[in-house]
């Protein structure tokens, strides 16, 4: 097969031209600068695995060199391989470079257990520090583990990237190997450029949103205490956590799916809230904060696109250990339609105008984070697996709740070493569990002190 040579059209400038960074860049720059030795990168891989069962002898195999081809010209046009960070005056600026992008290829066939070697590889790769002024802020490779199973890894550092940009860099990449494969033209690229998503942010804080955003979270946290966690203390982020991974039973899905249509919410809503609830059990607090990743993109145009615009945001849902299941799930669906809202108001002038600060600053406690995008991808005629290892550093306790590529919904707790013990994130996740399965299938009127599924021993000192 003859693959096209990569066109070089899309997300390209003269190598003197600076662009400002947007503000999620500046932070994540500020930041990395900030703790040089702690990576903050987003980290995947694709397993493409093309054997099926007993149609294996007639699954098509995978061409590398298209595979090579499409994550080239993905990576170029979403500006993942040509974006370099440079300063000028002691202030950061993007620049797109010509680059060349170097995939490696590593052949794990022949290791004992080719699968743990290939985590072992991508574990050690995504914890390498990163100098953001003069290394490279992607990189990728193909592990080979098998004939006919490969994984496709990456990373790309915040600076250059957020999880909204890497699925669309992912999306890309695999329509162009497909239709490579196909020997099909391949369908132009629709996404703005970093240019467009640089003046976009620009200009967000010259418009009448930006006033009425700052107005709202002005209102909506007035009064907001310190963050507490379930830790009872503060530490710096980590690239390493300890994570608990369970699949949700079919029954109670059917019940949170019950639930969550009772108070006219989402699954995501209702998960959130019954974590907010556990949160307020745990902690006894009567003001329970968390923090609420959004993608700030606020058009179809900028959900097709690259770049880096991710923002966090709080969920304060006025609740109490009175408060019953029903007003819970309303005022966490209230919270969450009123976050997306005002999704663009960026974090960092959230906290500036509540003045906090410390190591904590950027977050309001701990976060959940709401994934329900569809997990596979489709190169050619094989269905390939999404897999995260990171979506950068953990600060305190991560909520991660997704559907695998079976439908079924996962509920991740993913924890910073620092802070928590292997056996306490293990309790937790399995309390939790047993809290939400309690939540959704008692009477909405019930409050939350009465659902079951929490044991008193747990105390938090704030």
């Amino acid at each position: 097969m003859d693959i096209p040579s990569v066109k070089r059209a899309t997300q390209t400038t003269r190598d003197d031209t600076l662009l400002p960074l947007t503000s999620a860049q500046s932070a994540a720059w500020f930041a990395q600068r900030m703790n040089p030795h702690t990576p903050d990168c987003i980290a995947r891989y694709v397993d493409i695995h093309t054997a099926h069962g007993d149609d294996a002898i007639n699954a098509e195999a995978l061409s590398i060199e298209a595979l090579r081809a499409a994550i080239t010209q993905a990576s170029l046009e979403c500006a993942l391989s040509t974006v370099r960070i440079t300063e000028r005056n002691g202030w950061p600026y993007q620049q797109l470079d010509s680059q060349h992008l170097h995939i490696h290829q590593v052949d794990l066939r022949e290791e004992p257990d080719p699968v743990a070697a290939a985590h072992d590889w991508m574990c050690l790769h995504r914890s390498t520090p990163v100098d953001t002024n003069r290394e490279a802020l992607f990189s990728t490779a193909l592990l080979i583990v098998a004939d006919n199973r490969t994984l496709w890894y990456f990373r790309a550092h915040r600076v250059i990237a957020d999880p909204a940009g890497v699925v669309v860099y992912q999306r890309r990449t695999a329509a162009i190997y497909s239709a490579l494969v196909a020997e099909r033209s391949i369908p132009t690229f629709r996404g703005l450029t970093i240019a467009h998503t640089v003046e976009h942010d620009r200009r967000y804080s010259s418009t009448d949103r930006f006033g009425s955003d700052h107005a709202f979270w002005a209102e909506q946290l007035s009064g907001v205490r310190a963050p507490i966690s379930f830790a009872g203390k503060t530490a710096p982020a980590s690239v390493a956590t300890i994570r608990s991974t369970a699949t949700l039973s079919p029954s109670t899905l059917e019940a949170v799916n019950a639930v969550a249509q009772y108070a006219g919410a989402t699954v995501g809503s209702a998960v959130t809230a019954a974590f907010i609830a556990y949160f307020t059990r745990i902690t006894g607090s009567t003001d329970p904060t968390i923090t609420f990743p959004v993608t700030a993109r606020t058009t179809m145009a900028l959900r097709h696109s690259p770049g880096v615009l991710a923002n966090l945001v709080p969920l304060r849902p006025s609740i109490t250990e009175s408060s019953t299941v029903a007003d819970t799930l309303r005022q966490t669906r209230r919270c969450v339609a009123d976050a997306v809202r005002h999704q663009q108001y960026r974090v960092d002038d959230i906290v500036r105008e509540l003045g906090v600060i410390g190591p904590q600053a950027t977050h309001f406690g701990p976060t959940v984070n709401v994934t329900f995008g569809d997990p596979t991808l489709s190169f050619g005629s094989t269905t390939a697996v999404i897999n995260a290892l990171t979506d950068g550093l953990v600060y305190d306790l991560t909520v991660n709740i997704h559907f695998d590529a079976h439908d079924a919904l996962i509920i991740e707790f993913e924890a910073n070493p620092a802070l928590y013990g292997e056996a306490e994130v293990a309790s937790h996740h399995q309390r939790f569990m047993t809290f939400l399965h309690a939540f959704a299938t008692v009477d909405p009127d019930t409050t939350l002190n009465r659902v079951p599924g929490v044991r008193p021993q747990f105390q938090v000192i704030q």
